[in-house]
Formats: structure tokens, sequence, C-alpha cells
């Protein structure tokens, strides 16, 4: 059995938000809407970011497409490193998990890079 420290509830509300952003709001997955979930990917990792960290102004994500593989690289302020990353990566690992089967749709596999800013 798997522990990840992320509650249900928050699981919840992240795929909810999910589906938000690629069905417009109805929820239902469409053939067109699986097609174009790349972008959202992003902006889930954005989401999920935005609402660990205590500097949001200093959140950059950058994203290198491949042909199966696509690398989101999640740069944070130095202060806030911990926070995204958790006690023995266990936030990191979750967020990791939600992006691999939100892109499980796509047939695709991303992989999420944590850099700190270092300033």
């Amino acid at each position: 059995m798997f522990y990840f420290p992320v509650r249900v509830e928050f699981v919840k509300i992240l795929v909810g938000r999910f589906r938000s952003i690629v069905c417009g709001g109805n929820g239902s997955w469409t053939e067109r809407e699986k097609v174009t979930m790349e972008a959202p990917m992003r902006e889930l990792v954005e989401y999920i970011a935005k609402s660990l960290v205590d500097e949001v102004g200093r959140i950059e994500i950058k994203e290198i497409c491949g042909s199966q593989t696509n690398i989101i690289e999640l740069k944070v302020a130095k202060e806030d490193i911990g926070k995204v990353i958790g006690r023995q990566g266990r936030t990191a690992d979750a967020i990791r998990t939600i992006l691999k089967c939100a892109a499980a749709k796509l047939s695709k596999r991303y992989i999420l890079q944590i850099i700190d800013d270092g300033e």
C-alpha cells in the first residue's frame, strides 16, 4: 500500500479543477479534449505549486516537449523548495503521481523536475 500525504479532498479539488480547465466545466472527457490536454498539464502543475508556496511570483514553469516524453521544469524560490518537495519527497512524489495519471489519457509521459531558484 502506498502512502501519499495529499488528502483525498485535495485530490478531488485538483481533478475537478483539471477537468474544468480541459472540458470547459462540463466534467466529461471527449476525444477532442483528450487530444488538447497538453497545455493544461503545465497549468495543473502551476495550480498545485501556487497552492503550496508562499512566494507565488517566483514560480517559473518551463515545458520541454518530446515525441513521447515531456519534461516540466518547476522553478521555485529557495525558501519554498522544501514545501514543494515535502518530507522525504512525498509531496513531490504525489505531484508526479497526479501528473502521470493525467498524462495517461494522452498516452504520453511527463517528467517533473523541481529546481530551486538559488538567488
